[in-house]
């Protein structure tokens, strides 16, 4: 078995939409780390253009259930995510409402397969995966994610905004209007996931549209970074390095020096 600190996948470089079918360029890159104390990685990631070339699909996925195999959750909800993004056929008007709908129909799918394979191995736990998705359409951005996993976009050189709000209790009780008692707000039960693909019949994924701006540059991550890196520390880092795969490399570096504790992946999109 790898060591855990050198454990780990990196995919390194760019994708171009070709200017004859109206697309832009894209700076990607992405990489993934098992930490220093984890024997085995269970996050998974994803990017890819749709078939047309114009529009490009990313998502970091970060398996849950500790022994009761995360990593083939993450796995297997990336496959099929990737699967149906290889057949959708994204139409020329209505295109955000279109991906709005594809991804809710997937991620649902995804969910009902990965509970059915639950429901067969009963003895062995539930096994299950978040998953944090970006659409870049060439005027708009769909985000979908159930779990903690994150979208960040950097805007202007100056705005980082937060595209997702983690699923979990500390969260929910301030959506629901209700005061979060003081003992739970920094506990780990308070972070206690309350979406996530496949311990559950059902899911409800957050899915969200944005308007998309040339310089715009966008962050997926597990909470392997967040749980090290603060929000402050990812928008100097995305204002500061000058590439997607700059930016990946200090991010990462950073999180080891401080320990990196769980498994760490992220993949940076510079538009």
């Amino acid at each position: 078995m790898k060591k855990a600190k050198t454990e780990r996948a990196i995919h390194l470089g760019s994708i171009r939409n070709t200017p004859e079918n109206g697309g832009t360029y894209l700076d990607v890159a992405a990489d993934s780390h098992s930490g220093l104390f984890r024997s085995r990685n269970e996050d998974s990631f994803l990017y890819s253009l749709d078939a047309s070339g114009r529009c490009l699909m990313a998502a970091v996925a970060d398996g849950i259930g500790g022994n009761n195999n995360g990593d083939i959750a993450g796995n297997l909800a990336l496959k099929m995510l990737l699967q149906g993004w290889r057949f959708f056929q994204i139409p020329k008007y209505n295109s955000s409402r279109a991906v709005e709908t594809f991804l809710r129909e997937t991620i649902l799918r995804i969910n009902s397969e990965i509970y059915m394979i639950n429901t067969m191995y009963e003895g062995k736990g539930p096994m299950g995966t978040t998953i944090a998705i970006i659409i870049i359409l060439e005027n708009a951005v769909v985000t979908a994610h159930a779990g903690d996993s994150r979208v960040y976009r950097l805007r202007n050189d100056e705005t980082l905004l937060r595209m997702t709000c983690d699923h979990n209790i500390v969260n929910d009780l301030v959506r629901n209007g209700e005061d979060v008692p003081q003992h739970i707000g920094e506990t780990s039960y308070g972070r206690l996931l309350t979406q996530a693909i496949g311990p559950n019949a059902e899911v409800e994924p957050e899915i969200s549209v944005e308007d998309r701006k040339s310089g715009d540059r966008y962050l997926l991550c597990s909470d392997g970074l967040t749980t090290h890196v603060c929000d402050t520390e990812i928008a100097d880092t995305l204002k500061s390095e000058d590439s997607a795969s700059s930016a990946v490399k200090t991010l990462l570096r950073l999180t080891l020096h401080r320990g990196a504790r769980d498994n760490v992946t992220m993949i940076s999109i510079y538009s």
